[in-house]
């Protein structure tokens, strides 16, 4: 018993490997990202009992880098002007639910 080679192998030779014919194996609408909306941040306190508004609750989380969580419970560090975005529609509709966002 000796050395033998191994047996060739067989090759894809005249397949088609173009991108036409490639399965798709995602969906692009699952993929895409969701679209950036602003979100509204309700009242706290701080630790003498004042009120903080929730504008003043982003700015400070802006400065210092902080999370902060808005109404509908989605929890982010803010870094854009909220201003530029469509504001979130559970956020809305908590605040068109209590009147006030707190």
């Amino acid at each position: 018993m000796g050395w033998h080679p191994a047996p060739a192998r067989p090759t894809l030779v005249g397949m088609a490997t173009s991108p036409s014919t490639t399965p798709q194996l995602t969906d692009p609408e699952l993929e895409r990202e969701p679209p950036i909306v602003s979100h509204i941040v309700g009242p706290d306190y701080d630790d003498d009992g004042n009120k903080i508004q929730g504008a003043a609750k982003v700015t400070q989380a802006m400065i210092n880098g902080t999370p902060v969580t808005a109404l509908c419970g989605y929890t982010w560090v803010p870094s854009r002007d909220p201003k530029q975005h469509p504001v979130c529609e559970a956020c809305k509709a908590i605040v068109g639910r209590t009147g006030d966002g707190s």
